[in-house]
């Protein structure tokens, strides 16, 4: 006989829930009873006790996470227990959109017909190709991977073990920007500082840029070009004028000056 699924719920003092599951995850989970002890936005569950899970026990638990996230509790699978692998291999939203931190490898020595279970994280797996190394707490050799189908982090690629980062539109940067984003749920109290726009041309004041929406994306269009009239230089018809003037004034005065004579 299979032995009962058992939680147990704990406060930490970040405001998260730590949440402990032991036993089989069948038909008689009772996972709804789980959720009204569960209380902020973060949720860390370890799996490590999960003995056996059945089908009923795959679709309650597939659909207990979903109601998590749609009351927006980010939950947090640590120390998946060889059954919960399993689950992770056969069904593919098993974890949902929870982050998948950890998991236990088993593994066997044949010299001393001891098992053992290695913990490792599912960032240390990213790819790799072979199992980590364990070894034997009695007699120090490596240990073989206790897994025939060969497909045992098959998992790795289909989960996240980090916290999604926002994802930017086209038309969340200007053309040339950059920006420094960060996740709004980090319980670091990080938060994003703002785009930082660093412009590919020098600045230009707002009555020489005009915007114009195109697909999504803002189009700095090029500054208006204004063709400025030529110069206007001085008339040189008046200059010549003065001459004239001032050549028949000298003309005269050399006249008047032979008549006194």
């Amino acid at each position: 006989m299979n032995a009962k699924l058992v939680a147990t719920v704990e406060e930490r003092r970040s405001g998260a829930s730590l949440v402990r599951l032991t036993g089989t995850l069948d038909e008689h989970n009772q996972l709804d009873q789980i959720s009204d002890q569960i209380s902020g936005a973060e949720v860390l569950i370890n799996l490590s006790g999960v003995e056996r899970i059945n089908s009923t026990g795959t679709r309650d638990w597939v659909n207990w996470l979903a109601g998590l996230e749609a009351r927006g509790v980010r939950p947090t699978l640590v120390a998946c227990s060889p059954a919960v692998v399993k689950q992770l291999n056969l069904v593919k939203n098993f974890a949902g959109r929870a982050i998948v931190k950890s998991f236990q490898a088993p593994y066997h020595c044949a010299r001393c017909a001891r098992d053992k279970l290695l913990l490792v994280n599912v960032s240390e797996m990213r790819g790799r190709a072979t199992a980590p190394p364990c070894t034997c707490d009695d007699c120090g050799k490596g240990m073989a991977l206790a897994d025939e189908s060969g497909t045992y982090f098959s998992f790795v690629d289909h989960v996240q073990d980090t916290k999604p980062v926002a994802r930017l539109g086209a038309g969340d940067l200007a053309r040339g920007s950059s920006a420094s984003v960060s996740d709004p749920g980090d319980p670091s109290g990080s938060r994003p500082s703002g785009s930082q726009l660093t412009p590919s041309s020098p600045y230009l004041s707002a009555f020489q840029v005009g915007r114009t929406p195109s697909k999504g994306n803002i189009v700095l269009e090029r500054a208006s070009q204004r063709t400025l009239p030529p110069a206007t230089r001085p008339s040189s018809d008046r200059a010549w004028l003065y001459v004239i003037v001032a050549l028949m004034v000298a003309t005269i005065g050399v006249l008047l000056f032979l008549l006194a004579r």
